[in-house]
This record gives C-alpha cells, structure tokens and sequence, in this order.
C-alpha cells in the first residue's frame, strides 16, 4: 500500500485565520532509512517548496506568488538524502545517494540565456528546476545560497565525511559552467556537527552541533562570530533571510529565536 503525506503550508503565516494550502503526495511505503524534511524559500519571487519523502524521493513545488496554487511539480531524485533551498527558492542542492556511491547535483530555476539578454529576474526564472552542476562528493552535511557577487551563481558549503579536522569546503557554482572551491573552513571543535545552514544574505554559517551548541562561523575567515547552546535533541535549525529569527525543531515543536544585532559581536540569540 501507498504512504499518504499531507503538507499544509499557510500563505500569510496565519495559522487560525486562513485555510492553508494543501499538498497531498503519495509515496511506495519503501523506507529509505532517513526521516522526512521539508523545506522552503523565504524571500523573493520564486516561491518554492522542497521536500525528502519517507521513501527517499526530492520534490520540488513551485507555487504561485499568493502561495495558494502550485504551478508546477518536479521529482528531483528518487534516492536523495541531504537537500537544501536557498533563501530565495532559485538554487536547491539534493545529494543522491546511488548502491556504489554518492554525489551532490545543484538545480536552478535561472536561465543564463535570458540573463544575458537583460531579461528581468522575475521573467526569466522558469517553472521547473533544472539540474546544471553536480560534484563528486560524500557530505555529512550541506547547505546553498544565493552568490550576491555574481546574480547567476551560488554558493554550496559541503561538510565532507572521513575527514579530520572536519573541514567546511565552500563551493562557487556558475550557470555559465564552473564550479570551483573558493573557501575552506578548519573546524577545531570536535563535537560532530548535525547541520548547516547559510545565515541570511551575510558571509556566516549556522553548524549545529551533536550536544546542542549553535555556532555563527564566518567562512571567509574562519572566526566563529557567536554560540549560544540549545538542546542535544535538537533535530535541525533554520533562518529567516532578513537574519532577524532563528528557528530549532525539538520533537514536534518549532522554537523561534528573536536574533538581537549589537554593537559588540554582531549578534545575539
């Protein structure tokens, strides 16, 4: 028998006053060994939605700009394991995980051609993502961004497995062909990490460690900006893309940090 997931996503964030959005996915009950991960952009036109479903497939749903109808639908991967969006719905990284291997694939909703036609973002970004950069990589963890450098490239953090000192390796990937590292990160701490996440629009990224401990990393230099702790059980945090709130998941409950910018050391949870 099939596996029935339901997704309600609410468009203006009004959880008693609205009726949300749903998404109704049928999934082969086929347990792929990882947990369910849902995910979406948070700024922006593009307004997308990525899940991982039990039975390990990526899908991508790419909504309407009122958030209450879904203009298209894309299987990513059908054996994905780690899968990030980033803040602005355009560039999404899924690793598949194959019998003999892993790798990560990058997908983008831009297209260069029109880029370099003038075309406006808003026009040029297309209905489904399309796959254009894949590297050869076995991460533990991973998260993308939008470059603010250059508008038709991203940037991917790879957390790569078996290495010691744990090494964040920051990637530039181009829509017009090249992926190349542009930062490496040493991590002296020795608490495994759970996740990473690109902070805001901002050169930090946000690791979350095995016991709890949240940190603020600069991948340009290495310095770790703030930490605060939060529990060991926490399963996977996130951030809004104007960098004002913080989000942990602790069982079935979102916990929502209100981040404080100071004089001092720039932030505060």
């Amino acid at each position: 028998a099939d596996l029935q997931s339901l997704i309600l996503l609410w468009p203006a964030g009004q959880l008693q006053d609205e009726e949300p959005l749903k998404l109704h996915v049928q999934a082969e009950t086929q347990d792929s060994g990882l947990p369910p991960a849902l995910m979406m952009s948070s700024s922006g036109f593009a307004l997308t939605v990525l899940a991982r479903l039990e039975n390990g497939h990526a899908i991508a749903w790419r909504l309407h700009h009122s958030s209450a109808q879904i203009m298209s639908e894309t299987t990513l991967s059908t054996t994905a394991g780690l899968i990030d969006i980033s803040g602005n719905g355009v560039w999404i990284a899924v690793e598949t995980c194959l019998p003999s291997s892993r790798h990560v694939q990058v997908w983008t909703l831009e297209n260069l051609e029109l880029f370099l036609a003038g075309t406006s973002f808003r026009q040029r970004l297309g209905h489904h993502p399309q796959s254009f950069a894949m590297l050869e990589k076995e991460p533990s963890a991973l998260a993308v961004a939008q470059d603010e450098v250059e508008e038709v490239s991203c940037l991917l953090a790879l957390l790569e497995d078996g290495v010691q000192p744990s090494l964040v390796r920051v990637f530039k990937a181009s829509l017009a062909g090249s992926v190349e590292r542009i930062f490496q990160v040493s991590i002296a701490d020795q608490t495994p990490m759970r996740s990473l996440r690109f902070f805001g629009q901002q050169d930090l990224l946000v690791c979350l460690h095995d016991d709890g401990r949240i940190r603020l990393l600069s991948f340009r230099t290495g310095a770790c900006i703030k930490q605060f702790s939060d529990d060991p059980c926490v399963q996977s945090t996130s951030c809004s893309s104007d960098q004002r709130y913080m989000v942990t998941v602790l069982g079935r409950c979102f916990r929502v940090f209100k981040v404080l910018k100071t004089d001092n050391s720039g932030l505060e949870a």
